[in-house]
């Protein structure tokens, strides 16, 4: 799986146990919150510091 930050080069996300991501080019977790039907309807980019950033899912 990868992601892209703000139109740069993509990252691949490592799957870690508790469900999240990990990405190692920006250094900074990522989870995925679903809907009531499953479906992802948001990721939250944390990095290290604990701030978060609201993703959009492209197609």
């Amino acid at each position: 799986m990868l992601a892209r930050a703000n139109e740069g080069t993509y990252s691949e996300l490592i799957p870690l146990a508790d469900g999240r991501f990990f990405s190692r080019t920006l250094y900074s977790y990522i989870d995925f919150q679903r809907d009531e039907k499953g479906a992802v309807s948001k990721m939250l980019w944390i990095n290290n510091d604990g701030n978060f950033f609201e993703g959009s899912k492209v197609y």
